[in-house]
């Protein structure tokens, strides 16, 4: 979702903003339309180089919160010149590809730094389209990508708002497929539709919109376990709303949030609930693992996803991205953790 500040606010934003089950069917993609998709064309499938501007920056951690199995690691602003880059909602991490994201203008960013001390260098940075169908470029209430994660057979899903759905990609740089989605998301509010999209290690799927409708109604979290799909139940917890979820290598499913402070800025949290064996219509119990509240540093944080750790040890990074809403005001961050398991 583009989180969005009044206009006439004066403040500074550099503040915190299951069972086994396999993996969704997909539509054939239809033939192509001439010339709207062509294989080999480098613009569209490997992307176009851009420029990327790294930068350390320190976050305020007196008032902040972080469960014993999770270490903060430091923080990067990312910027570019390029006016494309921005608006990064959802994070992938890739065994040969590394770090890529999506951003809720139809872009897939990839080569992206996932560490951040010392800030690595970055030299191949490539932006290109998200396509349709048919291989063409998105365009209008289309374009509002919001979660992306690994499929089991290789390539993305991706998540929409505004027009709800998950498609997937087989490869990050080919026409989408349609997946069958629950009936439930017809009834989705505009632009509180898919935030998140999970996939686990055993081929299930987890979406979850940004909102539940109700402040006092769980979130509901679709499933897709065999041929249908499912619904657990996320208890909702202050202010906060959903912007991306991952599971972790602990097979539980990790929730990020955001809330928004017209006085203050932006908080984040990170909570996590175990997922393994829970039945459809469960209600999943919780534990916080990050709150990052107002005047932390953190901005519009929005993506989230795992990449592995090192040394052999039970350990796995955590990168969470922030969405500038392409605003001079805020920035694009990429925060850091190590989580122990």
């Amino acid at each position: 979702m583009r989180a969005t500040l009044a206009a006439t606010l004066f403040v500074s934003v550099c503040v915190l903003s299951g069972p086994a089950g396999s993996a969704p069917e997909t539509s054939p993609a239809p033939t192509p339309k001439p010339a709207a998709f062509v294989r080999g064309d480098d613009r569209r499938q490997a992307g176009e180089v851009i420029e990327l501007r790294l930068r350390s920056i320190e976050l305020d951690l007196e008032r902040t919160t972080l469960h014993s199995d999770l270490n903060l690691i430091g923080a990067l602003a990312m910027s570019s010149r390029d006016e494309r880059f921005g608006g990064l909602s959802g994070l992938v991490w890739e065994a040969g590809r590394g770090l890529s994201a999506i951003s809720d203008r139809g872009w897939r960013v990839m080569g992206l730094p996932d560490r951040v001390s010392p800030p690595p260098t970055i030299d191949a940075v490539r932006i290109a389209p998200l396509l349709g169908p048919y291989g063409e470029a998105l365009s209008d209430t289309g374009t509002d990508a919001e979660g992306v994660a690994s499929h089991q057979k290789g390539g993305w899903l991706v998540s929409f708002e505004q027009e709800h759905r998950i498609w997937r990609y087989p490869q990050p740089g080919s026409p989408a497929m349609k997946v069958r989605g629950a009936p439930e998301w017809k009834e989705l509010q505009g632009n509180s539709g898919l935030e998140a999209v999970a996939t686990g290690p055993n081929g299930a799927v987890f979406a979850i919109p940004e909102r539940s409708g109700d402040l006092h109604r769980p979130f509901p979290v679709w499933r897709r376990a065999g041929e249908a799909w499912e619904t657990l139940h996320l208890p909702r917890s202050g202010d906060f709303l959903i912007t991306d979820a991952a599971v972790g290598p602990d097979g539980r499913l990790y929730v990020l949030e955001r809330s928004l402070s017209l006085l203050g800025g932006f908080a984040m949290r990170i909570r996590r609930a175990n997922v393994a064996g829970m039945a459809d219509g469960a209600l999943l119990q919780t534990e916080e693992m990050a709150l990052f509240p107002v005047g932390s540093g953190v901005d519009n944080m929005e993506g989230m996803s795992f990449a592995p750790g090192g040394d052999g040890r039970r350990e796995a990074r955590l990168l969470v991205v922030s969405d500038d809403n392409f605003r001079f005001f805020q920035r694009t961050l990429l925060v850091e953790f190590v989580l122990a398991y």
